[in-house]
């Protein structure tokens, strides 16, 4: 890393963290209020791919940014404390607007989530017992969504998806000094 005394490592990705939690904030409230009762399980599924997609190519920039801001080289491990910094203030954002936004701004959403549930068992085809089955099985897992332990669990199973891609993008990013620019 250069020794600029002006340069702060958290800057870049503290920003871009920001950035890709209102994104992320954003894409739930679509997906929430507009598409979440309409849409099939087919569009349910692709946007949520997009939206992840989309995540990991806004901490990729983020890298990027932050590998420039250095002066062109960084480390993988400079390169992954920079995502991962972006991780936590995304997951820490989107978690604290999910419960705000279950709990105040539309407090039916788990219901809808259970109705849209039954909604795919029917459109499947599947027998009358297994779609009780399986609507049973979604009210306890939602259940177990809203607890404080779903929510760190939720929390901590996102913050290690993601940093598994994470390692991939700092592998990506990352370029060290040639030999001979080394001081």
């Amino acid at each position: 890393m250069e020794n600029n005394a002006d340069f702060n490592r958290f800057t870049i990705p503290l920003r871009w963290g920001l950035i890709i939690g209102f994104v992320s904030i954003l894409l739930f409230t679509i997906y929430s209020m507009f598409m979440m009762e309409t849409a099939g399980m087919l569009v349910a599924g692709g946007f949520g791919v997009f939206s992840f997609i989309l995540m990991m190519i806004l901490l990729t920039v983020m890298a990027f940014a932050q590998r420039k801001a250095i002066g062109g080289f960084i480390t993988f491990k400079d390169a992954f404390s920079a995502v991962f910094v972006s991780i936590l203030i995304v997951v820490v954002m989107s978690q604290l607007y999910t419960i705000i936004y279950t709990n105040f701004i539309d407090p039916e959403y788990y219901e809808k989530t259970l109705q849209m549930t039954q909604n795919m068992t029917i459109q499947l085809g599947v027998p009358d017992d297994a779609a009780d089955e399986a609507f049973t099985k979604a009210e306890e897992q939602i259940e177990k969504q809203k607890s404080v332990s779903g929510i760190l669990m939720s929390a901590m199973f996102q913050i290690i998806l993601y940093s598994l891609f994470g390692f991939i993008i700092a592998a990506i990013v990352k370029r060290n000094k040639p030999e001979h620019l080394q001081a």
